[in-house]
């Protein structure tokens, strides 16, 4: 094995603005362009994927090295710089998340129902 392969999406948040991802994933790329330890001949940063709670980031590139240790330390740095970078382009991580929109029905008081007696 000559090098290790990293392939990986990002989720962003759903309300992120158009003009500051798209210089996150510019940034990102670069980054991995200029980091000594990936290898540059085929490095991917791509806005792909609008999903349920984020949008995706696709991530893919090969590391130099094959030591599993110095990988663990390259990948580390990789996604330290890649949060990095998000902060400053005030792009925030997505979560998964839910809304509920309870219905009130004609009659109903708009207070919700006790569960439990009190004595």
């Amino acid at each position: 094995m000559e090098r290790r392969r990293e392939s990986f999406t990002l989720g962003v948040a759903l309300d992120s603005d158009r003009e500051r991802l798209a210089a996150a994933v510019a940034r990102i790329d670069q980054m991995l362009v200029e980091h000594d330890e990936a290898h540059k001949k085929t490095i991917m940063v791509e806005f792909r994927d609008f999903n349920e709670s984020s949008l995706g980031i696709f991530v893919y590139f090969f590391t130099k090295t094959t030591d599993w240790a110095e990988y663990l330390t390259v990948w580390q740095e990789i996604n330290l710089t890649i949060m990095q970078i998000l902060e400053e382009e005030g792009i925030k991580l997505a979560y998964p998340a839910q809304r509920v929109f309870l219905e009130e029905k004609p009659g109903q008081s708009g207070r919700p129902a006790r569960m439990y007696e009190e004595n």
